[in-house]
């Protein structure tokens, strides 16, 4: 099998060697699926859905070890993400914490600004009640992950999707990313997270609001601009009208000469 993973990595003669993992990839899954990870989220749309038929094929349906495995080679859609990846965690069980967790980060994913070097992707569950941003090839696929999203969240456990929404507005919110053409994208916090935080923060807003107040009025150190500006973007979509711990907390960021 070393020569199938070699022309994998090195991105050589990668038909025969896909053509051979959906034979072999049963059987070394810990080396598949990380070549699995990597073409499943390829520019090149027949590698990515020839991969998404080999995880269809070769692992059950609802294998919840596997969709933790393929999750972590994954890692998070923030800034790679196809509809096909998002369909290999769901065929194999977007109800492990790990696999949603991934998905989540995609409702906060940057924008993918279609251009001559970064061309349109083909979605094939598309809305005909959403209008989409013609110039962000990256809309669709925020709506896909919330609509699973919004489909199993009242399935899992309210502490842990709280704690892995808030994580994906913040990370994402934050993040720098340097594409290969010399465009620098700013993460931002997008409507698709905002709203996931909206459904799933009344089901226990006292720890949603901790989590929130924790990031403006941190125990330790002295919080930046950016991250109390985006903390509290995320509690206006749930926080209570003139909430009063919130309210405080935002006060006195306000008066801190710190803060920067």
């Amino acid at each position: 099998y070393k020569v199938v993973f070699e022309r994998l990595d090195m991105g050589s003669q990668v038909e025969d060697a896909l053509d051979t993992l959906q034979v072999i990839a049963t059987k070394c899954p810990d080396q598949s699926l990380p070549a699995l990870a990597k073409y499943l989220r390829s520019d090149t749309e027949w590698w990515r859905q020839k991969s998404l038929t080999i995880v269809q094929n070769a692992f059950q349906k609802g294998d919840l070890s596997m969709a933790e495995a393929l999750a972590e080679e994954l890692k998070n859609f923030y800034e790679k993400n196809s509809e096909e990846a998002f369909e290999a965690l769901e065929h194999l069980g977007p109800s492990n914490r790990r696999a949603m967790k991934c998905i989540i980060t995609g409702m906060n994913c940057v924008r993918r600004k279609v251009s001559q070097y970064l061309p349109r992707r083909k979605i094939k569950r598309v809305k005909p009640e959403v209008k989409y941003d013609e110039t962000d090839d990256s809309h669709a696929f925020r709506e896909l992950c919330l609509d699973l999203f919004k489909d199993l969240q009242s399935e899992l456990d309210t502490k842990e999707v709280i704690d892995d929404v808030m994580e994906a507005v913040l990370e994402g919110g934050l993040l720098k990313i340097r594409h290969h053409h010399g465009e620098t994208l700013e993460g931002m916090v997008q409507k698709e997270v905002l709203e996931a935080l909206a459904i799933v923060a009344p089901r226990n807003y006292d720890y949603a609001l901790s989590l929130v107040l924790n990031r403006i009025n941190p125990s330790e150190g002295v919080p930046d601009k950016r991250t109390v500006s985006i903390a509290a973007k995320a509690a206006s979509s749930f926080a209570q009208k003139e909430d009063p711990k919130l309210r405080e907390a935002l006060e006195a960021c306000v008066q801190n000469p710190e803060i920067q």
